[in-house]
């Protein structure tokens, strides 16, 4: 049953990943990390669960929300950035 658990995330991520980043950039940078946070609160409370098709569901929106980590706070740290006129090579600073 672990690996079942682990393999889901992962596949989750996986799917969910090639479409995420197309849904930030579609409804905004700000809503996905908000999105992030309220689907880590969800995982979180499903975890004290000891139902093994919630615990799936969790590591499905587990795998959304990992996701979620990898663009919409980068992106939407580099938007702001630019946005806000700061010098780019800040940017590498930032990210070394």
């Amino acid at each position: 049953n672990v690996s079942t658990l682990f393999l889901t995330g992962f596949c989750s991520s996986a799917l969910f990943g090639t479409f995420v980043g197309l849904l930030v950039d579609q409804y905004g940078r700000r809503l996905g990390c908000i999105v992030f946070c309220v689907l880590e609160v969800v995982i979180n409370a499903l975890e004290h669960i000891p139902n093994l098709n919630l615990l799936l569901l969790g590591r499905v929106l587990g795998g959304i929300s990992t996701s979620l980590l990898f663009t919409a706070f980068e992106s939407w740290m580099v938007s702001e950035h630019r946005k806000n006129g700061f010098p780019e090579k800040w940017l590498a600073s930032t990210f070394s």
